[in-house]
């Protein structure tokens, strides 16, 4: 297993808990703001690098 930081682990996390939420957009009717994602991670990710992951 390799070891990776809570800095690390966190950020993959979030962008994995993006990535389902992307997906989860394209069979249900959702409406994604970086603003509240953000209010879902647990990282240090920016508002502007969640806007470039959902396309916003």
């Amino acid at each position: 297993m390799k070891k990776m930081t809570l800095k690390d682990f966190l950020l993959k996390s979030d962008k994995l808990v993006i990535a389902k939420l992307l997906e989860l957009g394209k069979t249900q009717a959702l409406d994604l703001k970086a603003k509240e994602i953000k209010k879902l991670t647990f990282s240090t990710i920016s508002k502007n690098s969640i806007k470039k992951l959902i396309g916003e």
